[in-house]
C-alpha cells in the first residue's frame, strides 16, 4: 500500500503543471458560466451599443475567454447566435471557437513540459496506444481528434490540454478540431438566434444528443480496437 502511494505521488510530481491545468479546465468554465449569467444584462447592453466593431469585440472575447478555459464553448455559440443571427452567428462562432482551441493549444504547449506528459506514458503499453492513436498516422489522428470533439465525454478545455501535451502536430489538431467542433457549434448558434437573453436550455437538442451518442460509440469502439491491437502485438 505504501509503495502504491509513493508511486502515485511520484507520478503526480512528474506531471508538473499538467495536473493543476486539467483541474482548472474542469472547474473554471462552470464558474465563468455563472459570471456570464449573472452579468448578462450588462454585456448584452454593451454589445448592443457597438456597431462596426461588434464582431471584432465578440471574436476577441470568445478566443481569449474560451481559450483560457474561463467560459464554456456552448455559451460562446449561443451568444454568437443571439448577437449575429442565424446566418452570420454560426460562422462567427465556429471560427471563434476553433481559434480559441488553437490559442489554448499554443498556451498549454508553452506551459507544459514534455516530461509532464511522459509521466502518463511510463507503461510501455500506454505509450504504444498513444503512438497508435495520435502519432503514427496523420489521417488516423485527425479522425480520432474529430470524434473526441464530437463526443460529449471530453470537455473542450480538457481536450485542448491533453492534446497539446501529447505532441500531436498543430496542423492535425486544427483539422480534427474544426471537423469535430463544427456540428455542435453550428447547431447551438442556430438555436441561439432570436434569443433575447442567455438561455442555456436552448444549447441542447435531439440532434446534438444523437451526434454525441454515435460519436461516443465510434470513439470507444476505435480505442478498444487499438488497445486490442497493441495487446495482441505484445
Amino acid at each position: 500500500m505504501r509503495n502504491k502511494f509513493q508511486t502515485a505521488w511520484q507520478t503526480t510530481k512528474n506531471l508538473g503543471p499538467l495536473g493543476p491545468l486539467m483541474l482548472f479546465t474542469v472547474l473554471a468554465p462552470g464558474l465563468g458560466l455563472l459570471a456570464l449569467l449573472s452579468t448578462s444584462e450588462t454585456w448584452l447592453s454593451v454589445f448592443g451599443s457597438l456597431n462596426e466593431t461588434r464582431i471584432l469585440v465578440y471574436f476577441a472575447c470568445a478566443v481569449l475567454l474560451a481559450g483560457l478555459s474561463l467560459i464554456p464553448t456552448h455559451a460562446c455559440s449561443l451568444i454568437a447566435g443571439m448577437l449575429f443571427g442565424i446566418i452570420q452567428g454560426p460562422i462567427i462562432a465556429l471560427f471563434a471557437v476553433v481559434t480559441a482551441s488553437c490559442f489554448s493549444f499554443v498556451v498549454v504547449k508553452l506551459i507544459v513540459q514534455e516530461g509532464s506528459y511522459q509521466a502518463l506514458l511510463r507503461k510501455e503499453k500506454t505509450a504504444e496506444i498513444h503512438q497508435e492513436l495520435l502519432l503514427k498516422s496523420g489521417y488516423k489522428a485527425v479522425l480520432f481528434i474529430s470524434f473526441i470533439r464530437l463526443s460529449p465525454i471530453m470537455p473542450f478545455a480538457a481536450t485542448n490540454v491533453l492534446l497539446a501535451a501529447s505532441q500531436v502536430k498543430t496542423s492535425l489538431f486544427l483539422m480534427g478540431s474544426f471537423i469535430g467542433l463544427a456540428p455542435r457549434i453550428i447547431l447551438v448558434a442556430i438555436a441561439g438566434a432570436g434569443l433575447s437573453e442567455l438561455d442555456l436550455s436552448k444549447s441542447s437538442n435531439i440532434w446534438l444528443a444523437i451526434v454525441g451518442g454515435v460519436s461516443t460509440v465510434i470513439l470507444l469502439a476505435y480505442i478498444g480496437k487499438v488497445v486490442q491491437k497493441v495487446s495482441g502485438a505484445r
